[in-house]
């Protein structure tokens, strides 16, 4: 399959979905053909194929009808696994708790739909001492998020992980919400900022959902916050950024 979509790409690209298997594997190749190109994925079947395949040709269908709508460019020879960079141990060592370095500033990004492929671009230009916390809400389920923060890592210098459960926040790292749970900053009593991670219901039928994380941004005016959206569909993020605009936040930018 990723043989067949790497020559599609190359030779005469045309949206692609892929179906995709719930598994550690099938979730690292999934994330691998978003990167050479491919539009979306739908998650193959599980348990009795009658249960669930009424839902799949929803998602199918919804997903097919949106890819018509998108004209691919040829994959950028950088992304070709051959070429991703190689990078060692990060100049940032990760925090496991207590104090960390102090940030100004927090950046939180939003994507869905065409997401990774965009991040491929975008994160790994920062470099490894960049002064801010970069926080990421992809539109993805579970195994798939992990694949993607260990891609990410590999291309990158700033040490980009999924995020845990009360993690301190801190400059020079990345953080990908992981699938099927929303992630929140929060200010513990000794002022050092930690994420958290809930269930919450899903906001516009996602969860990681973006107006999440932007709303829980909305209590820390003594941080400069920027605000991004980037490739997708629906509206998920559109409220949570006005909302950090309203309250002065220093860049709300969209693709």
């Amino acid at each position: 399959g990723l043989q067949a979509l790497r020559s599609i790409m190359r030779e005469h690209p045309v949206p692609v979905v892929m179906l995709s298997s719930l598994t550690e594997e099938g979730a690292k190749e999934t994330i691998e053909a978003l990167a050479l190109g491919a539009i979306d994925f739908v998650q193959k079947p599980s348990g009795p194929i009658s249960l669930d395949i009424r839902k799949v040709g929803e998602q199918l269908r919804e997903k097919l009808h949106m890819a018509v709508r998108i004209k691919p460019k040829p994959i950028p020879a950088w992304i070709e696994p051959a070429a991703l960079p190689r990078i060692g141990k990060k100049a940032v060592p990760v925090p496991s708790g207590g104090r960390t370095e102090p940030f100004k500033h927090i950046i939180a990004i939003g994507t869905s739909t065409g997401g990774p492929r965009a991040l491929q671009q975008v994160i790994p230009r920062f470099p490894a001492h960049f002064p801010a916390p970069i926080l990421v809400v992809q539109h993805m389920p579970p195994h798939f998020t992990k694949s993607l923060a260990a891609r990410l890592d590999m291309m990158s210098e700033l040490k980009v992980s999924e995020a845990e459960q009360d993690g301190v926040i801190a400059p020079g790292h990345a953080y990908i919400a992981p699938g099927g749970w929303h992630m929140t900053v929060h200010c513990d009593e000794s002022g050092i900022y930690r994420i958290r991670l809930n269930q919450d219901a899903p906001g516009h039928g996602h969860r990681p959902a973006v107006d999440v994380l932007f709303e829980s941004l909305l209590p820390f005016r003594s941080l400069v916050r920027h605000a991004v959206l980037m490739t997708g569909m629906g509206s998920d993020g559109a409220l949570g950024m006005k909302a950090l605009h309203a309250d002065g936040a220093e860049s709300t930018i969209a693709e």
